[in-house]
């Protein structure tokens, strides 16, 4: 996805990005499954990074990290009481250690998850 994908590898291909599918390899494509903005992240992530796998890997920690916190303050709101102040934190380190998570951080690929949880948290947080 990732290292055979011109979308990725190859800068301006921004319109492109917004048209095709996710699974694009040459020109070969899925269409049905339609991520511009991991497809986006994965491209400006190898700009700034390069193409090693580490680069991805430290970026999807963070955007697990930046998760982490939104659930702590989503957290926070189900349990204003400072007498409550620990629930909100198990809350996020449950979160953060479950082992349900391990696909989306194990593969660099499971960013489209991340993304969307981030996305999600961050809609509900501005309301």
């Amino acid at each position: 996805l990732i290292e055979q994908n011109r979308l990725v590898q190859e800068a301006g291909r921004l319109p492109e990005i917004l048209t095709r599918g996710y699974w694009t390899v040459d020109e070969r494509q899925v269409p049905n499954l339609y991520r511009p903005v991991t497809i986006l992240s994965f491209a400006l992530n190898r700009r700034v990074t390069g193409e090693g796998a580490l680069g991805f890997r430290v970026v999807d920690l963070l955007l697990h990290l930046a998760v982490v916190a939104l659930v702590f303050g989503v957290a926070r709101r189900f349990f204003p009481e400072r007498d409550a102040s620990a629930a909100p934190l198990l809350a996020a380190l449950l979160f953060a250690a479950h082992p349900v998570h391990t696909e989306a951080l194990g593969l660099v690929v499971g960013r489209s998850e991340i993304l969307m949880a981030l996305f999600t948290l961050l809609a509900y947080a501005m309301r």
